[in-house]
């Protein structure tokens, strides 16, 4: 049997068939881009990304999706299968600060700085409410504690 502090890489999320984790970490992105090239008119991530987080949803109890992008990605369906969502921007996220917020070691507090999509009709029409509006995030409540933001553009619910 597996100690609680037991680790399991697998990149794909492909588990043994009777394998259950109590929490799954998944890490998906945008396809890599410059200029030009990710000029595209539908952001969001890739087929095999998508067949990932099935699987990890599939065999962990809570699952963080960590979603690694230059800009907000339409994933709704992803978001709202997940229990925690963390908006890891590109270019330039240091890694071991994100995993010394995902083990405890300095506590989250953020919020977007621009709206996040509710689907692609959203990018083009500015009168379909966004998934999250600007200034949605993770506000420290206290030590220890935390509370979804409370702005007044907020349209997420508090289950999100």
């Amino acid at each position: 049997a597996r100690s609680p502090a037991d680790l399991t890489y697998e990149a794909a999320g492909r588990f043994a068939d009777d394998e259950r984790n109590r929490l799954g970490i998944i890490c998906i992105a945008e396809e890599p881009y410059a200029e030009g090239p990710g000029d595209c008119a539908n952001p969001t991530v890739r087929d095999e990304d998508r067949r990932a987080f099935t699987r990890m949803r599939e065999k962990c109890d809570v699952l963080v999706l960590v979603v690694y992008s230059g800009r907000p990605l339409v994933i709704p369906d992803l978001i709202g299968q997940a229990d925690a969502v963390i908006a890891a921007g590109l270019p330039g996220t240091e890694a071991a600060a994100l995993a010394d917020l995902l083990t405890g070691i300095h506590q989250f507090e953020a919020r977007i700085s621009q709206p996040w999509p509710r689907s692609f009709d959203g990018l083009d029409d500015s009168r379909e409410p966004p998934l999250y509006s600007i200034r949605h995030g993770l506000v420290s409540s206290g030590i220890g504690t935390f509370g979804q933001s409370n702005d007044e553009h907020s349209t997420a619910s508090d289950e999100t």
